[in-house]
């Protein structure tokens, strides 16, 4: 055969190879990958939208997606670097949702998991066709675990035309592949559907959540939490500097709304302005049994994280011989104040003794 004849048929072949592309996805999508920059608004609207398909699952036991960890936005890159629709195969506990053009809409990608849903057979656990990729994806999606995740969205292209969209993330919760299912069936809970019925409309999340301001003093460290602008400044002018915001706790006790919310108690040193804060009766007790007393109700939290789509979890510390107790929502600060180094070398973890929310 000549090598005109060999170049006649490569140009018979090539596009045929590029209508097979897309639809094999076992393999690579693409050549070179072009990732997308998602703004906080695109990471909130991904969590959100991932939710709502989880609580959609009629499931029994399905956790909420809780928090965006930059850690796993950058082990999804490292993921959707190479444009594959199985980075499953390259690290555990990652998903991409596989979209054959270019699309920068967030909602109509996760809309995908529609039909990425139709490829599973939930009684057999088992994929429905021989490309078993959409169907080993989906099922990470919808693993029962929530926790954090992190995602990346990248333009994978192939010269000269093929173009395709893939979503990548990375979850905390690793799907388990000898536990069967990735979720429960049977009458669904609390956990996670009808935490996101009542707390990702931005409006009823206005209405029902109130910011909460954290003041530490200036030597002392101890902490103060209020909901209130008068006892801010009031607190400022007596050595308390101003953290900013703490977290958002509910306004109003309605079960309805969330079956778990607790009242968040703030409670005094007698006769000294030293307080801690609790949502559970037994601390209560506990601190009432030694010289404290009730001094108001803050709002409502609730015991655990992903319970009405609260995430935000406080660590509670006490200083060593003293009265005195520092809180934080952040974890790094946390890690930190249990290495016990600098001013903190003399604090102690408690517990974490409630849950708040990100964001109204």
């Amino acid at each position: 055969m000549s090598i005109n004849e060999i170049g006649s048929m490569r140009k018979m072949f090539l596009p045929l190879l590029l209508v097979l592309l897309p639809l094999n996805a076992a393999i690579k999508v693409g050549l070179r990958s072009v990732e997308t920059t998602l703004t906080d608004e695109d990471r909130e609207l991904i969590k959100t939208e991932l939710n709502n398909f989880r609580a959609g699952r009629g499931s029994s036991n399905m956790h909420c997606l809780t928090e965006w960890s930059t850690e796993l936005e950058e082990s999804a890159a490292n993921a959707t670097a190479e444009c594959t629709s199985e980075p499953y195969k390259i690290q555990q506990g990652t998903a991409a949702i596989y979209v054959a053009n270019e699309n920068n809409d967030l909602k109509e990608i996760i809309a995908e998991l529609a039909q990425m849903a139709a490829k599973y057979n939930y009684a057999y656990n088992k994929c429905t066709q021989d490309d078993d990729s959409p169907c080993e994806n989906y099922k990470q999606f919808v693993w029962w675990e929530g926790g954090k995740f992190g995602c990346k969205m990248t333009t994978c292209k192939t010269p000269p035309s093929y173009v395709a969209t893939l979503l990548t993330c990375a979850f905390e919760k690793a799907i388990n592949p000898d536990a069967g299912q990735p979720f429960a069936t049977g009458t669904q809970n609390y956990l996670c559907k009808q935490a996101m019925l009542r707390w990702t409309h931005p409006f009823s999340r206005r209405k029902f959540l109130r910011r909460k301001a954290k003041l530490v003093h200036t030597t002392r460290n101890d902490t103060m939490l209020t909901t209130s602008e008068e006892r801010r400044i009031e607190l400022i002018g007596k050595s308390y500097a101003d953290k900013g915001i703490f977290g958002y706790i509910a306004k109003d006790m309605d079960a309805t709304a969330c079956p778990y919310l607790k009242p968040l108690i703030a409670l005094k040193r007698k006769a000294a302005e030293l307080y801690v804060y609790v949502a559970a009766e037994e601390f209560k007790i506990e601190y009432e049994a030694n010289s404290y007393e009730v001094a108001n109700v803050l709002g409502y939290v609730v015991p655990s994280e992903g319970q009405c789509a609260a995430s935000l979890k406080a660590y509670q510390f006490r200083r060593s011989t003293l009265n005195q107790y520092y809180y934080t929502v952040d974890s790094v600060d946390a890690a930190e104040i249990l290495e016990k180094k600098g001013t903190f070398v003399v604090y102690s973890l408690v517990h974490t003794p409630f849950v708040l929310w990100h964001q109204p």
